[in-house]
């Protein structure tokens, strides 16, 4: 991952980013899909099997992701938000509300101001603290803490 990283430019980052979050919910929504048809809809037992190999296949999937493991998290949540009102809307034909696309749209903004920041804004990353520099202020059994930027 670390050499696709090297390799791509920032929009480069952004469009396998976006590739890989799109391929990643398919398969979780997918997998989650047939687990729910197999025990909610009363659907064939082996409905089951696949969705569990899908669900594995998505947190393989996922590790494809040139983000930090938590913004990469964070901002999938937006994207699966907005593949599941699209999943029901296209696989189970249940129209989304007007607050459904609202949501999905304020999700989309917070998605794009996690990417964003991460590639093309702050790539050196030098902003935010580093554990190294996170240490307690006192060696008493005080609980404040003191965060200095790191020097990357």
């Amino acid at each position: 991952v670390e050499e696709l990283q090297e390799k791509l430019n920032p929009a480069g980052r952004i469009s396998w980013t976006i590739f890989i979050f799109i391929v990643a919910g398919l398969c979780e929504i997918g997998g989650g899909w047939l687990i729910w048809q197999t025990l909610r809809e009363n659907k064939q037992w082996w409905f089951i099997i696949p969705g569990i190999l899908i669900m594995i296949s998505y947190g393989i999937i996922a590790c494809f992701q040139l983000l930090e493991f938590s913004q990469a998290y964070a901002t999938y949540g937006g994207f699966f938000i907005v593949m599941s009102i699209l999943w029901g809307w296209i696989v189970d034909k249940h129209k989304p509300s007007i607050w459904d696309f609202i949501g999905a749209g304020v999700c989309l903004v917070g998605v794009l101001i996690i990417i964003i920041s991460s590639f093309l804004l702050n790539n050196s990353h030098s902003a935010q603290p580093s554990a190294s520099s996170i240490s307690s202020s006192s060696p008493s059994s005080s609980s404040s803490l003191s965060v200095t930027p790191s020097a990357s």
